[in-house]
């Protein structure tokens, strides 16, 4: 036995021109037995009838530019305010990594003036420190896509600060192992 809700269905399915004989057939025994039903029947009908009589409305010609015109500004204003987060965010990023670059070299300079043997000076040197210097462009390039992605920002950050130290790292090491080689040359 077929109930309401059922019956509904197959009811939409009959408006669309879309219902299987034989579920045709059970939806018009359900029908002759249920009022409630034959009765909403006949108000869907009515309203299909009404619907598909309706004039069609045309819209004027000055709507589609009006509404294409407002969505392109829509999203002019969203861009600009994603750069600016973007910005927001680079800046904040270069704030912090000053703040563990100068947390950084305090906490280092006592070792490296103990053990200035650490880094050779020269060739090797430059060449970690541009490797260094490239994992700080990856970084960036990592948290600018994580900020426009809005996810993982915290990874990126993270990401970006610990090649900022690096960076910091190696440049002070290489000061500091230039200023103790010079001293020990002049003397």
């Amino acid at each position: 036995m077929m109930g309401c809700d059922d019956a509904r269905e197959l009811m939409s399915l009959r408006l669309d021109g879309r219902l299987a004989p034989a579920e045709d057939e059970k939806l018009n025994r359900h029908l002759r037995n249920c009022p409630a039903c034959a009765g909403e029947w006949l108000r869907w009908q009515e309203l299909d009838v009404l619907l598909r009589t309706a004039p069609v409305a045309v819209p004027p010609e000055h709507l589609m530019a009006g509404v294409m015109a407002r969505l392109r500004q829509q999203r002019a204003r969203q861009i600009g305010g994603g750069l600016f987060v973007i910005g927001l965010q680079a800046c904040a990023l270069g704030i912090v990594t000053l703040g563990w670059l100068v947390y950084c070299l305090r906490w280092l300079a006592p070792v490296v003036s103990q053990v200035p043997y650490l880094v050779p000076v020269g060739r090797f040197a430059a060449e970690h420190l541009l490797r260094v210097l490239g994992m700080l462009g990856e970084a960036t390039g990592v948290l600018v896509k994580a900020a426009v992605a809005s996810r993982s920002v915290l990874v990126a950050l993270a990401y970006a600060l610990l090649a900022g130290s690096l960076v910091a790292m190696w440049l002070w090491v290489v000061l500091r192992t230039r200023r103790v080689h010079g001293n020990t040359m002049e003397a």
